[in-house]
């Protein structure tokens, strides 16, 4: 189990301490704590831990009704981030209700249940073992060994391709702004159910850790990880993608700041690599080096090898 730095290994629980100290801590979101009806008194303990955790209040079920928590929240036209000092009530829905069940942690949200599950993610793992190619993996290049930084962690999906690419022997590190979404992927990585001795291994050893990326990428010595990737919100979202609804809801929609690429490219030893739809200007407006996907695909992976000369077009400037 890693001890040193800012990331909690995914079996190291939910409160475990290390996740969050010595990195900026961002906005929370609007959150409450809750379990199910007739709880184990097991359930309520880790409620309110978690309710610590993310510094949000913790309330007994008979006390939540759900559906007026998150009454007046539409489907996400940007971030709804809601300070708790402004509770649901004077005139801010709440973004979610995070239930503590027995077997896992569900955030209810106003376009539906979020919890975490592997998803195709798995299926890209099968053909991975089987000699198949992932884009992803291609793109940045992995090898068994690397030190692998994903600074948009999300569900982490990719985080676990990218983790069963680097092997036992490397690091795989994923980095998520929103706090109730480190939360409820640290708890998933440590949980599953996963029958698949191999896979499942791969998600134990996974870490994550709650912090601004570009604060983080800010911290790190210069060629201290081998890849550093990036997969923004989509500001042309992939609509097919249903099961991603719930993420939306809850989502960090800040764009890709040049400041952060430029911390990446500063650290990266190898590869700075970014996920955008087919035919985005990003890639030409990051300067990437080339870009990797599918041809029936709808996403494309553009990356940068930072041991090459680098020389970005103009940048649509950003505030960090």
């Amino acid at each position: 189990m890693d001890t040193e730095g800012p990331f909690a290994q995914g079996g190291a629980g939910e409160d475990a301490p290390s996740a969050d100290v010595r990195l900026p801590r961002p906005v929370l979101t609007g959150v409450i704590v809750t379990t199910t009806r007739r709880p184990e008194p097991t359930q309520e303990e880790r409620a309110r831990r978690l309710a610590r955790v993310l510094q949000a209040p913790y309330l007994p079920r008979e006390q939540v009704r759900i559906t007026s928590c998150l009454q007046g929240s539409a489907p996400h036209e940007g971030p709804r981030l809601v300070p708790l000092a402004e509770p649901a009530g004077q005139g801010r829905p709440y973004i979610g209700v995070l239930v503590v069940e027995r077997e896992r942690l569900v955030l209810h949200t106003p376009r539906g249940l979020l919890f975490y599950h592997p998803g195709m993610a798995r299926r890209r793992l099968l053909r991975l073992r089987e000699g198949g190619r992932d884009y992803l993996v291609t793109a940045c290049d992995l090898r068994p060994g690397d030190r692998f930084c994903d600074a948009t962690t999300g569900l982490a999906h990719d985080l676990l391709v990218a983790g069963y690419a680097v092997g036992a022997e490397g690091k795989a590190v994923g980095i998520e702004s929103v706090p109730v979404l480190a939360v409820l992927v640290r708890d998933g990585l440590a949980h599953y159910p996963e029958e698949d001795a191999e896979f499942r291994a791969v998600m134990r050893r996974l870490h994550v850790a709650n912090a601004d990326h570009l604060d983080f990428l800010r911290k790190q010595k210069d060629g201290s990880w081998d890849v550093v990737y990036f997969d923004p919100m989509f500001a042309d979202p992939v609509e097919a993608a249903s099961e991603m609804a719930p993420v939306r809801a809850v989502a960090d929609y800040t764009p890709l700041r040049m400041e952060a690429v430029v911390e990446a490219v500063r650290v990266a030893r190898r590869r700075v690599v970014v996920k955008e739809r087919q035919g985005s200007p990003l890639f030409h407006q990051l300067g990437c080096h080339d870009v990797v996907g599918g041809k029936g695909s709808k996403i494309a992976f553009g990356y940068i090898c930072t041991q090459q000369p680098w020389h970005p077009p103009a940048w649509r400037t950003g505030t960090p």
